[in-house]
């Protein structure tokens, strides 16, 4: 492909989906009402995603997985977790708490097993 002023794009691979999995869940941690929503996707082969984690220079390695970890109580607290390792991609919202990076590699550890 090329624009109009001949700039050579590449395009993506083609990236199949095995199965996606979503589950929404809600509690109270310290009398705060929390949701935590998981997601899971499962591709039909190994996928890089390099360029997102090389670029991104607040990554972090841990148990096989490559971790972008976000957390902020600016309006509200909320902590996004993003991990993935060979086909499996995570991510992990927790809206209404702002969770430590080593909690959230307890949930990792957790959705593992």
């Amino acid at each position: 492909m090329y624009y109009a002023n001949s700039t050579n794009i590449t395009s993506q691979q083609l990236i199949k989906v095995e199965s996606i999995e979503q589950e929404v869940l809600l509690g109270d941690v310290n009398n705060t009402n929390v949701e935590m929503i998981i997601v899971v996707v499962k591709f039909s082969s190994n996928i890089s995603w390099n360029e997102i984690f090389t670029n991104n220079s607040n990554y972090y390695k841990y148990d096989g997985y490559y971790i972008i970890y976000s957390e902020t109580s600016f309006t509200y607290s909320k902590t996004i977790i993003v991990a993935y390792r060979d086909s499996t991609l995570i991510e992990i919202t927790l809206n209404g708490y702002k969770a430590s990076l080593s909690q959230m590699r307890e949930l990792i550890s957790k959705l593992a097993t």
